[in-house]
C-alpha cells in the first residue's frame, strides 16, 4: 500500500511538472511564431519602400550636389534607414545610406553611416575610400590620409565579391547592368587608382612632398599610371622641392602619356624660366592655357558606390 501510494505522488508529481513544461513549450513556441510574424511583416514593408528603380543611384555618382533631385533621392534614403533599422548588423545597408546622404549633402550623417559600415566589416575598399573623400574634402587632410591608407590595404577582390554576393547591392546591379563581376572589378580597380592618387593629394595639401614622391613612384612601378598622372604628381613633388632634373623628367613623361595635360606643362614652363629658357617656358604656358581651356575637369574627390 505504501509503495502503491508513493507511486501516485511520483506520478502526479511528474504529471504536474509535464504540464508546466508544456505550458512554457506553447509560451515559447507562440511567441517564436509571433517574432517570425513581425519579421515577415517588417520585411513586407521594406519591399514595398523599395523605390522602383535604383538607377538613379548610380546617375548622381561624381555629380556636383547642386543637380541633384533631393525629393527622390530622399525616398532612397528612406528605404535604406528602414533596412537599417530591421537589419542592423549587415553593412551594406550603412554603406548605401552613407551615400544618399552624401548626395542629399549632409556630411556628418554620411560619416556616421560609412564609419559604422566599416565597423561592421573592415574589409570593404569602398566605406574607406568614401570616408577618406569626405575628410579630404572637408580639409581634414590627416584623417583624409588613415582612411586612404585603410582603403589601400584591402583587398580589391574581397570588395568585388562582397558586392556581388549582397541582396541590397542586387537590385543595383540588375537595374543598371552592373551585374558581371568583370564590370564591378573594373570599377574598383579603377577606384583604387583615384585612391592611390587622392592620398598623395592629401600629403600634398600637407606639404609632405617626400611622401608624394614614394607613393607616386610606387604606383608607377605597379603600373597604375594608364594617363600620366602619377608622372605628374611625382614632378609636381620633385618642382616642390626644387630637384628641377628630376621633376622635368617626370613632367616630360606625363606629356608624353597625356599631351593634354595642362597642368603638367603649366609647371614643366615654369622649371624652363628656372632655367632661363624664356621663350620655350612661354610656349609651353600657352599650351597650358589651351588645354585648360578645353579639357573636362575630370573630378576624382567624390564619393562612389563601391
Amino acid at each position: 500500500m505504501l509503495n502503491n501510494l508513493w507511486i501516485k505522488r511520483i506520478a502526479g508529481l511528474f504529471k504536474k511538472v509535464g504540464i508546466f513544461y508544456l505550458f512554457i513549450f506553447l509560451i515559447f513556441a507562440n511567441f517564436t511564431d509571433y517574432k517570425k510574424v513581425i519579421y515577415k511583416a517588417k520585411l513586407s514593408t521594406l519591399n514595398r519602400l523599395r523605390p522602383i528603380s535604383s538607377s538613379y543611384l548610380v546617375e548622381i555618382e561624381g555629380r556636383d550636389l547642386r543637380s541633384v533631385d533631393k525629393k527622390l533621392l530622399e525616398k532612397h534614403e528612406k528605404y535604406y534607414k528602414s533596412v537599417v533599422n530591421v537589419l542592423p548588423t549587415l553593412p551594406g545597408p550603412y554603406g548605401l545610406l552613407g551615400y544618399c546622404q552624401y548626395y542629399l549633402g549632409d556630411e556628418r550623417r554620411s560619416i556616421d553611416s560609412f564609419k559604422k559600415a566599416t565597423a561592421l566589416n573592415s574589409n570593404i575598399f569602398s566605406y574607406f575610400y568614401n570616408l577618406g573623400v569626405i575628410f579630404y574634402n572637408q580639409g581634414r587632410y590627416e584623417e583624409a590620409i588613415n582612411n586612404f591608407k585603410q582603403a589601400m590595404s584591402k583587398n580589391p577582390a574581397a570588395t568585388v565579391n562582397f558586392v556581388y554576393t549582397s541582396k541590397v547591392y542586387l537590385p543595383i546591379l540588375q537595374d543598371n547592368s552592373l551585374g558581371a563581376q568583370a564590370a564591378i572589378s573594373k570599377r574598383i580597380k579603377q577606384a583604387y587608382q583615384y585612391n592611390v592618387e587622392m592620398l598623395v593629394l592629401s600629403h600634398y595639401q600637407l606639404k609632405q612632398y617626400r611622401e608624394m614622391t614614394v607613393l607616386a613612384n610606387a604606383a608607377i612601378s605597379k603600373g597604375f599610371d594608364v594617363d600620366g598622372e602619377f608622372y605628374y604628381l611625382s614632378g609636381l613633388a620633385y618642382y616642390e622641392t626644387r630637384d628641377y632634373p628630376q621633376a622635368d623628367q617626370m613632367l616630360r613623361e606625363c606629356i608624353k602619356r597625356n599631351p593634354q595635360h595642362a597642368q603638367a606643362y603649366h609647371y614643366y614652363s615654369l622649371i624652363l624660366r628656372a632655367a632661363g629658357q624664356n621663350d620655350l617656358a612661354s610656349e609651353f604656358e600657352v599650351k597650358s592655357k589651351h588645354w585648360e581651356s578645353h579639357q573636362k575637369i575630370k573630378h576624382k574627390n567624390y564619393v562612389r558606390l563601391f
